[in-house]
């Protein structure tokens, strides 16, 4: 029986609940009163503009509401009882649109609606676009922009061949002729944003960007005229240096490693395994700066190396902890290394580098990891800031420079601000040899 009547209590509590309102509903009661248009000023802004009111004397009033239309559709935008101000975004143009502005009380009833005009400025979009600058860059193209306000876009590469490729139907349109199709789609809000597409052979091809955000505003390609935004590039020649082709390990004067992370597991092709010095002074991890050294088997001109932070499966160790925050990279010219370095013992980052630079070892770069978001937040990442890192962080050589068979990885700073240990999970290096386009060849 006990059974019974708790089912049946069960089923009442459920009955009862199916006819329950959830949330606010409306309740008798007046309709609040509506704005003035005469107490709403409009302040144009980029893709919108912010209007500012006077609140009507209704103390049972709960929020002012915005309706408008954009390319996504209907849009809706609230501003609580304790703010004067709403702001409108989302257009892609400049001409006049309607907003819509009601107000609404506690008991969920609607005002009668007013009926503002606004004229947008420049949407951020197209005052984006107008930044781009394009380059050919190893292995692809490098595009920078400035995005000063930070507003999330979504960048994508557009390509089109000189010659048609007949195999791949995408890259042709129905006579056989070459046309753009997408190669990378880019999403961010860098202030200043700076990307390299790679993966492309040293053939020239024309080039194009468009630029879209979430209100489905987005740029075209134009083809011809004073708004032509093509540019036809070849990118350089580079190929992925096989790690059968390098070494890492401990040279004179060089760091030591920690919990098993040796030195050589930086060029195994593993981002799960890496490079580890203990924490400590200098009878545990040696002096600081942390450096270890990477010998090719012939001499290389390096067109850009990839550094992989410490985050196995996890990407709670992006910028903190020992991740490098600043890289100095040497090169060494000569087929052999000196026996004796000047570098033993030595501690301090300048007084390392002159030691260093005594030994006939020559500065390739200065590497400054980049946080796209800009947070100063230890440890702190934004999707775009994880998206960043998990791909590899990449640093460009000056084609200028000559070859080298030796660098230098040295650690000036790690995330944690600590400047006492370091690790480094996986290196790569891009470039050409003498004589060979095929890394295949290389042994």
């Amino acid at each position: 029986m006990k059974k019974i009547l708790i089912m049946f209590s069960a089923v009442a509590m459920l009955t009862a609940c199916a006819d329950d309102p959830i949330g606010q509903t409306e309740q008798d009661g007046p309709a609040p009163t509506p704005l003035k248009v005469d107490d709403v000023t409009i302040i144009p802004q980029p893709g919108g503009a912010d209007l500012v009111y006077k609140l009507p004397a209704d103390e049972d009033l709960l929020y002012v509401e915005a309706s408008y239309m954009t390319n996504r559709g209907p849009e809706k935008t609230r501003a609580s009882v304790y703010q004067d101000t709403l702001k409108i975004r989302g257009f892609g143009d400049m001409e006049e649109h309607d907003v819509t502005l009601t107000t609404v009380n506690r008991k969920v009833k609607v005002s009668s609606p007013i009926t503002v005009t606004i004229q947008p400025q420049e949407a951020p979009l197209y005052t984006i676009a107008k930044t781009f600058q394009m380059e050919a860059a190893f292995g692809g193209v490098k595009l920078t922009w400035l995005n000063v306000n930070q507003d999330n876009v979504v960048i994508t590469l557009w390509k089109r061949d000189k010659e048609p490729n007949l195999d791949d139907p995408s890259t042709i349109d129905a006579n056989g002729n070459p046309i753009f199709y997408e190669v990378e789609t880019l999403y961010t809000s860098r202030k200043e944003g700076e990307n390299s597409f790679r993966g492309m052979t040293d053939t020239e091809a024309d080039f194009a960007v468009t630029i879209s955000d979430k209100w489905q505003n987005k740029t075209e390609i134009v083809d011809e005229g004073e708004n032509k935004n093509i540019w036809t590039l070849t990118p350089l020649f580079e190929m992925e240096i096989p790690y059968t082709f390098m070494r890492a390990y401990q040279a004179s004067g060089d760091s030591n490693f920690a919990y098993g992370w040796r030195w050589e597991r930086i060029c195994d092709g593993n981002t799960g395994s890496g490079w580890h010095t203990n924490f400590g002074g200098d009878d545990l991890g040696g002096p600081w700066p942390h450096r270890l050294t990477v010998s090719y088997n012939r001499p290389i001109k390096m067109s850009r190396i990839k550094i992989y932070h410490r985050a196995p499966g996890d990407t709670q160790w992006f910028y903190k902890h020992g991740n490098p925050r600043q890289i100095y990279l040497y090169g060494y010219r000569g087929a052999t290394l000196p026996e004796s370095s000047n570098t033993v013992g030595v501690g301090g980052v300048t007084q390392y580098c002159e030691a260093l630079e005594s030994d006939g070892w020559e500065l390739i770069r200065v590497c400054d990891s980049y946080k796209p978001s800009g947070s100063a937040e230890l440890g702190a990442q934004s999707s775009e800031d994880t998206e960043y890192m998990t791909k590899g962080e990449e640093f460009d050589i000056d084609p200028m420079l000559p070859e080298y068979q030796h660098v230098k990885i040295v650690v000036t700073r790690n995330w944690a601000g600590s400047d006492s240990f370091a690790h480094l999970m996986e290196y790569v290096v891009y470039g050409s040899v003498e004589g060979v386009r095929d890394p295949s060849e290389l042994q």
